[in-house]
């Protein structure tokens, strides 16, 4: 079975989250995720997290890039980064952004748990959409979010230290209590997680592409990609470019 993605470090991230391969590889696949996207979601779920589909097209439970990164013929010629797509219009969009750059900073090794929670409301009553988030304050949605957080919380983690530390990052109100927290994230604002949320913003705003969703293999959008795509379809396109 493929290693699922290893914990990304924030040291290596901002504005973009490196998910697979060194980081002098001389390829790099980009992925634009917003986790009020519907296409976002089966992206990371096909590519990243699974379950996706083995070359025979069978359901299996790993994403198709981690399945292809065990391969070593690929391992060392591509890396993969994921870049978070803020779209600002959207509060759901900017909240979740925002709370899970928080989870990264305060726990990442719980990122990729956090974002499997987000991304599976999206098929629930309990999505993120504009339709059920836009009667509500960014304090009650950032508030429903760190319940989400803690609810995937592994029983070995020191819940009453870590939760109320993604709280304070998340805070918009000054708090004396932040300040040590504060001194790793470089010139924090009245939002101490704000510097981060804005460098994801601006890089958003500057890539190629228009939408979340899609992928870029280079700089340049794959225009055949589907977010569906599994082993098969990635393994014919790395072929075809790597040859």
């Amino acid at each position: 079975m493929a290693a699922p993605p290893a914990p990304p470090s924030p040291a290596r991230l901002l504005p973009s989250l490196h998910v697979f391969g060194p980081d002098d590889a001389p390829n790099t696949v980009e992925l634009y995720l917003d986790f009020v996207c519907p296409r976002s979601r089966a992206l990371f779920r096909a590519t990243i997290m699974g379950p996706s589909r083995d070359m025979d097209g069978v359901e299996m439970s790993a994403g198709a890039l981690a399945v292809i990164f065990g391969d070593p013929k690929f391992k060392t010629r591509f890396k993969v980064v994921v870049r978070p797509f803020v779209q600002g219009v959207h509060l759901g969009s900017k909240v979740t952004h925002e709370v899970a750059l928080a989870v990264l900073t305060v726990a990442g090794d719980q990122f990729w748990s956090f974002c499997n929670a987000v991304f599976d409301a999206q098929l629930t009553s309990e999505n993120y959409f504009d339709q059920r988030v836009d009667d509500m304050t960014p304090n009650a949605l950032r508030a429903e979010l760190i319940t989400v957080f803690n609810g995937v919380l592994p029983p070995n983690i020191d819940e009453p230290t870590i939760v109320p530390r993604v709280r304070i990052l998340t805070s918009q109100k000054s708090n004396p209590m932040s300040a040590e927290i504060e001194k790793s994230i470089p010139q924090a604002g009245s939002l101490p997680i704000c510097e981060s949320l804005k460098q994801v913003i601006q890089k958003s705003y500057r890539n190629p592409a228009s939408a979340p969703g899609v992928a870029l293999w280079n700089g340049a959008i794959i225009p055949e990609f589907s977010p569906n795509w599994g082993q098969l379809e990635w393994t014919t396109f790395l072929m075809s470019r790597l040859s």
